[in-house]
């Protein structure tokens, strides 16, 4: 609901400053160059503003996704360990039996 909201007023921010860059862009010859500049960075910098905010409203109703994700991620990662240390510890005693199995074979050949 607030992304709707924040990609609203983003929208409506991006066509103010739309319609601000074509009024300053209609009075150059009015407006003295170091003033028209200004305003053009001017509004660079409102828009830049506003694609920020939009960034940060995003990132905040994305907040519980990616708490919930890093939850998991955790539980995924324990997980594999455990079972990766399963494994190495079945492994060592597979070979730790196929070691006593084979001085066995050869035990009783002598």
């Amino acid at each position: 609901m607030a992304r709707m909201d924040a990609e609203r007023k983003l929208g409506e921010a991006e066509e103010s400053l739309r319609k601000l860059g074509v009024a300053v862009d209609s009075q150059t010859q009015i407006i003295k160059e170091d003033i028209h500049q200004e305003m053009v960075v001017n509004v660079r910098k409102l828009k830049q503003f506003f694609e920020g905010l939009a960034l940060e409203s995003k990132i905040d109703d994305d907040k519980p996704m990616i708490m919930k994700n890093s939850i998991h991620a955790r539980k995924t990662l324990q997980r594999r360990a455990k079972t990766n240390k399963i494994k190495k510890a079945r492994s060592n005693s597979e070979s730790a039996y196929q070691r006593r199995m084979r001085f066995a074979s050869e035990v009783i050949q002598f």
